[in-house]
């Protein structure tokens, strides 16, 4: 966790609360009211069944110390998680780390982010993806239909993507790449210096450029 906070990549903590009662009910705690005003409270804790339950899920942004809630009002399930996620990430992290390549998460294992779940594990890497599992699936059964081997399809796909990505390296990219592969040998100061010194006054200018277009004169 460490590494990813010395180099300004998000970190984030995630977890599910007990469920929730919606309504009027007591809440241990105290309160200034005035003097002869009590807040009137339900004697039972039965639930309404106009309002329901809800089941909170927490994001905690641990570099910046600040939490996200995303309220659920059906089940604590494993997409519902991975979803929470990725709305905090749409609506909260995205700005706070525009230059973010990784995210850590850090859970406890059990429940709807527990290390057994199938869905957990395929929803969190694969929560922008568009296609579902079944639309997936459905896609691949067409294809070896017509005789086409879908991973021998995404290994050939993959690799012209790698060679396009070869050859338009951006001089941003490439600098990060490089001072990723020597973390290791620096110091966390000096690594965050660099990082600082290159966000600060060099790819505002030739950041964008691939690598093979940087001239002496744009340096």
């Amino acid at each position: 966790m460490k590494r990813f906070l010395d180099r300004g990549q998000p970190a984030i903590s995630v977890d599910t609360k007990k469920k929730e009662l919606v309504g009027d009910f007591k809440n241990g705690g105290r309160e200034w009211r005035p003097r002869g005003q009590p807040e009137e409270v339900r004697v039972h804790d039965f639930k309404d069944e106009s309002l329901g339950k809800v089941v909170p899920y927490g994001v905690y942004d641990i570099l910046n110390n600040q939490g996200w809630v995303s309220v659920g009002i059906d089940h604590d399930t494993a997409q519902f998680a991975a979803n929470s996620i990725r709305r905090w990430w749409t609506q909260m992290g995205s700005s706070r780390f525009p230059r973010a390549r990784e995210l850590l998460i850090t859970a406890d294992g059990g429940g709807s982010n527990g290390f057994r779940s199938r869905l957990w594990n395929w929803r969190v890497p694969g929560s922008q993806v568009g296609l579902g599992a079944r639309e997936a699936a459905r896609a691949a059964r067409s294809k070896i239909k017509l005789g086409i081997d879908p991973i021998d399809e995404a290994k050939a796909t993959r690799s012209a993507l790698a060679a396009s990505r070869a050859k338009d390296v951006t001089f941003e990219q490439c600098a990060l790449r490089y001072l990723e592969s020597h973390e290791a040998t620096w110091t966390p100061r000096s690594h965050a210096q660099w990082l600082s010194s290159l966000e600060k006054y060099v790819f505002p200018i030739i950041g964008p450029f691939i690598v093979r277009d940087v001239k002496l004169p744009n340096v």
